[in-house]
């Protein structure tokens, strides 16, 4: 099964911080810059108060810290799903070490487990729970009992539950709950009798976070005001609706990180030039003075939680990951060089490759900025191979995927992404103005395009959206008529796809449900009877797939294996004879291969490769009287 398929769309788009702890398709995960650029991270010293907080690192080391859970009350456990493994939601204790299962496995990984917070007594969990068939608020206890379903897609339209806040007595479970619409809401969902009430509805704007007051009287959330804009004020809300102030407004990004015991907030800005960790004094939900800093150089903080104590618990991304070439024999079908890091924007940042038709100029994606883990940073950066010339592009979207490709006419590139309105689709960036135009709305992924530029290709769900199966559309560009093509007669996801430079074929990688095989099919782009290339078992996977420009061969990167050494996503390049299924290695290993791309010419190919990596820290917030300037905070 491509797990990444089953993560609801709208997921995407309210928290691009968190999706980064997935291994989506396409890799799409972005890194935290681990430069010298940063000279004050995580507890080393600096100048002035706010540098000597202390900050702790609790798990890391290893390629299998995930960062969509949170600390249990007492800071003792944090909730976290095994991503490479079960597929479980887990307990794992920070003293010890281990990890307990608290959900069970299911054949197929189709099921999937995701935003996890602990209860106040600390005896359960909520999280959301994805299946094909929807998804579910679900709680489950430590004690070993069964989960309990408390909202479900059954209940009408298909709708995405994250639960974001725990009141203080238990009773009661801020959710987020966005719909098909792509509407949102913040919902309060009963833990014992599972009723919902809306408290405060959104567009197609969704906060990242919430947290309750300590006296379980007020809410707080983040949320950007303006539609152009990613930036976020943060607001506090009464739980009984009666009214709603903003405590946080100002240019800068404001994300809330959490309420602290003590009544102060706190949040996450970069109104200093760096992202930084800040609090605010709160009485009766109104703000009393100004945020005041507590830490610098957070850089792309993922907030967890707050521990009855006051203890910050937060994610942050040491990943290191790259754009690299290497030279091929396109006869032997041998690599004549190792892969060497192509940096085309920032080392470490760049992700998401493709050549121009001409193979004059390669494009990559590359992730700025010091602020928490968003995509408001991602710029288009284009070089001229003949010249050497660089330069950089903003294009007019909220997120960008990171499988981009170079449209025939040379002057545009096609991605998938969202808009500033949190409308999903394919879309045309000029690279002359960055301007954006849509081709397709809607969940879709793997966007191609036929060597005349007439034809887009893409990955969706059928029209009556069953949920076991994709399909693969052929859309005329001009006309905007669309013709399916059933790839997968027998169910399945398809991922990774790739269309020939010819347009005549694609191949394209399928796991179809009656099997535990992942499959590398070509079939023609006219539709008709598909043909096996390659097959792999599990834990195997086929993560990437181009067609050389021959036509002969489709170059395909698989994953060979995962490690419990820190490593994952081991992944090694080779081809296939489209005529006779003749496999051979090209000679290249490395972590985590990806947007795999082979140069017109055939003799160089292209990818994003590098070590997916988080870790968890804390940071033991001072008391409230205490201020980086030596003030008295104000009460």
């Amino acid at each position: 099964m491509n797990r990444a398929t089953l993560l609801p769309v709208a997921a995407l788009a309210f928290c691009a911080c968190a999706n980064e702890s997935r291994l989506a398709a396409e890799g799409r995960l972005t890194s935290r810059d681990a430069s010298a650029s940063a000279p004050a991270q995580h507890g080393e010293s600096g100048n002035g108060n706010a540098d000597s907080v202390v900050t702790r690192r609790v798990w890391g080391g290893t390629a299998f810290v995930d960062v969509t859970g949170a600390p249990s009350p007492d800071g003792r456990y944090l909730s976290h799903v095994d991503w490479f493994g079960t597929m479980a939601l887990m307990t794992r204790d920070l003293t010890t070490g281990e990890s307990r299962r608290r959900t069970a496995i299911e054949p197929g990984g189709t099921t999937i487990p995701e935003y996890s917070i602990f209860s106040p007594d600390g005896a359960q969990v909520a999280y959301g729970w994805i299946s094909p068939e929807g998804m579910e608020l679900r709680i489950v206890a430590l004690d070993g009992s069964s989960p309990r379903s408390l909202r479900g897609s059954d209940e009408g339209a298909r709708q995405y539950y994250r639960p974001l806040a725990w009141s203080p007595d238990g009773r009661w479970i801020a959710t987020l709950v966005i719909g098909e619409d792509r509407t949102s809401r913040i919902a309060l969902v009963s833990a014992t009798d599972s009723t919902m009430r809306t408290l405060k509805s959104f567009d197609w704007r969704s906060p990242l976070t919430a947290s309750y007051s300590p006296d379980g009287r007020y809410l707080a959330y983040d949320f950007p005001p303006e539609e152009d804009s990613p930036a976020r004020d943060v607001y506090v809300l009464a739980v009984d609706g009666s009214r709603e102030r903003t405590v946080v407004r100002h240019p800068a990004h404001d994300i809330l990180l959490g309420w602290l015991p003590d009544g102060r907030l706190l949040i996450a800005s970069d109104r200093s030039g760096t992202t930084g960790a800040w609090s605010l004094n709160m009485k009766d939900g109104r703000e009393r003075g100004a945020p005041r800093l507590v830490k610098r150089d957070l850089w792309r903080v993922v907030p967890l939680g707050i521990t009855r104590q006051g203890s910050f618990f937060y994610g942050v991304f040491v990943s290191v990951a790259d754009v690299h070439t290497a030279r091929i024999d396109p006869l032997t079908g041998r690599a004549l060089s190792p892969p060497a890091a192509f940096s085309t924007g920032s080392p470490g940042f760049n992700q998401g490759v493709d050549w121009s038709r001409d193979g004059e100029q390669v494009a990559t994606l590359t992730r700025l900025g010091s602020g928490p883990a968003d995509d408001r940073m991602t710029v288009l950066v284009i070089r001229s191979l003949r010249t050497g010339q660089v330069r950089q592009l903003r294009p007019k979207l909220n997120y960008i995927n990171l499988a981009i490709r170079w449209a025939p006419d040379g002057r545009s590139i096609v991605a998938t992404g969202t808009d500033g309105k949190g409308r999903q689709g394919i879309f045309r960036v000029d690279l002359r103005t960055g301007d954006v135009s849509p081709i397709v709305q809607g969940s879709v992924r793997y966007p191609a395009m036929s060597g005349d530029g007439r034809t887009m290709y893409y990955v969706a769900r059928p029209a009556d959206r069953t949920p076991s199966r994709e399909i693969i559309v052929a859309r005329d560009v001009t006309s905007g008529v669309e013709r399916e093509i059933d790839a997968t007669p027998e169910g399945g996801t398809i991922g990774p796809f790739a269309v020939s430079t010819d347009g005549r074929w694609m191949a394209f990688g399928a796991d179809p449900r009656t099997t535990t095989s992942e499959v590398l099919y070509v079939m023609s782009t006219a539709g008709g009877e598909r043909r096996e290339l390659v097959r792999v078992k599990a834990p195997e996977r086929i993560v990437s797939a181009a067609w050389a420009p021959d036509g002969r061969h489709v170059i395909f990167a698989k994953l060979t294996g995962v490690t419990r050494a820190g490593v994952t996503r081991l992944t090694s390049v080779w081809r296939v004879a489209v005529e006779d299924g003749q496999v051979q290695s090209l000679g290249i290993e490395m972590q985590h291969i990806a947007q795999l791309r082979v140069h017109p010419n055939g003799k160089e190919i292209a990818f994003t490769a590098g070590e997916w990596m988080a870790e968890v820290w804390v940071m033991d917030m001072p008391p409230a009287d205490s201020s980086p300037n030596g003030r008295r905070a104000a009460r």
